[in-house]
């Protein structure tokens, strides 16, 4: 069998069959209270996303080491792994689909930042003319905020790590948390510059406009919380939040990846035989 099929193959199987420990790795949610930092909730719920595929990711890293090692005349896999191995190819081929109709340019019916790589903010010239000129500014903050951390393009890595999980009701119930906390935290903030009912005008103006896409882009309402609750809390006391210490966790992944290639490199065609019954 050709190399590249048959990591194509296994690549897919292995993804799948590591994701119950990933699930098992991310745990519960974690406790919200109307105290707490939206901002310091939205990296924990941000870390609990990205924990179950991790284990697969690194799976993946494994077998490409192995594929960097096998000659291009690989052993063939069995008809029945191949069978298995079809269905798990078309829920990759569902998430790249999806994640390349979320690059297209989206309408903007008030507020939004778009652009995955130079991310800009952008405002509906006739939604602007409508707000007093501190609405606007509040919602240019909020937009701002959504800029500086490049969430458009986390929006659109999040999706496709949701869809790579295909039909996953708990992944799905973790990226909705996740885009609720994002836009809580974008909106505390903002408000260490402007005044959090200018804000609240601006998102309720907002979402009498807005209708909802698949576009990688953050909108000023979308995928937003319980309106009322957010309203509340825009009105509502910023929360103190905690100093943030220093994480570990990218230095974690990048060690973790380079240990997968090498073993991989150095033990992948052991473990292929073995699986194979050879």
């Amino acid at each position: 069998m050709d190399r590249e099929l048959l990591l194509v193959l296994l690549g897919a199987l292995v993804f799948q069959a590591l994701l119950p420990l990933g699930w098992l790795l991310a745990g519960s949610a974690p406790a919200e209270t109307a105290n707490d930092s939206a901002i310091e909730l939205e990296r924990r719920l941000g870390r609990r996303l990205v924990v179950p595929v991790i284990p697969s990711l690194l799976g993946l890293c494994a077998l490409v080491g192995w594929a960097l090692v096998e000659p291009e005349d690989a052993e063939a896999l069995p008809w029945p792994a191949v069978v298995l191995a079809i269905p798990m190819l078309l829920v990759f081929v569902r998430a790249l689909r999806r994640a390349l109709a979320a690059t297209l340019r989206p309408r903007v019916d008030a507020a939004a930042t778009i652009g995955l790589v130079r991310p800009r903010v952008v405002i509906a010239p006739d939604f602007a003319a409508e707000l007093e000129p501190q609405v606007v500014e509040a919602v240019l903050a909020h937009e701002s905020a959504h800029a500086r951390h490049r969430d458009p393009l986390r929006l659109w890595l999040a999706q496709l790590i949701t869809d790579l999980q295909w039909p996953s009701a708990s992944a799905r119930a973790r990226l909705s948390a996740w885009q609720e906390a994002l836009e809580l935290s974008r909106d505390e903030e903002a408000r260490s510059t402007v005044d959090g009912v200018d804000l609240a005008t601006g998102i309720l103006a907002a979402a009498r406009r807005v209708q909802p896409g698949g576009a990688a882009v953050a909108v000023v309402t979308a995928r937003s919380p319980s309106l009322a609750a957010r309203i509340e809390r825009l009105l509502s006391p910023l929360p103190e939040r905690a100093p943030r210490s220093g994480s570990s966790g990218p230095l974690a992944v990048v060690v973790g990846i380079a240990a997968a290639v090498a073993m991989g490199t150095l033990l992948g065609e052991c473990v292929i035989q073995s699986l194979l019954g050879r």
